[in-house]
């Protein structure tokens, strides 16, 4: 397109019962490779995990046109809690990904934070001052899909080692 377009504007658009602050970007006029961007911040109530918002872009002459930007969106935690994924780890665990590179999904519930893992996989790192540990473990629903998919079975196991004992093993 070689013409500027007129009236532009650019705003998210969100789920019912989610809320955007900041207001729609506008441009009285864009010329060919001008950029309009904008930034708002969305809350979410109640959804985990990695999310798709549409981007609007309207025009004065009635037309819109949509981007899908994926985002992240994760549960806050009480006041001196920290999620595994934010601390320094070392191993070969995927940060907020399952071991596949897609969010992290155990039973239909999507996880946000996380460390998603294959097997065989050893991630350490160190918790100090913690007085308490808590952890969801399992495997990831479309890791166990493509285990029913395949018709091959298998057991997994999720150790928890601290000061030199086993804390937890199922």
């Amino acid at each position: 397109m070689d013409t500027p377009v007129a009236g532009v504007s650019l705003y998210p658009r969100v789920p019912a019962g989610w809320t955007v602050t900041g207001s729609a970007v506008t441009a009285r006029k864009l010329k060919p490779g001008q950029e309009l961007t904008g930034t708002w911040t969305v809350k979410a109530p109640e959804a985990y995990g990695y999310i798709d918002i549409p981007v609007v872009a309207k025009f004065d002459n009635g037309l819109e046109d949509e981007q899908v930007t994926k985002v992240h969106v994760w549960k806050p935690l009480p006041a001196g809690w920290f999620y595994v994924s934010d601390l320094p780890f070392t191993g070969t665990a995927q940060k907020d990904l399952a071991a596949n590179g897609n969010p992290i999904a155990i039973r239909r519930v999507p996880y946000g934070k996380g460390l998603g893992a294959t097997s065989n996989t050893q991630v350490q790192l160190t918790l100090d001052g913690c007085t308490e540990f808590v952890a969801d473990v399992g495997v990831d629903d479309q890791a166990g899909l493509d285990v029913a998919r395949q018709k091959v079975g298998g057991t997994a196991g999720f150790v928890v080692q601290g000061d030199g004992k086993t804390l937890a093993d199922t």
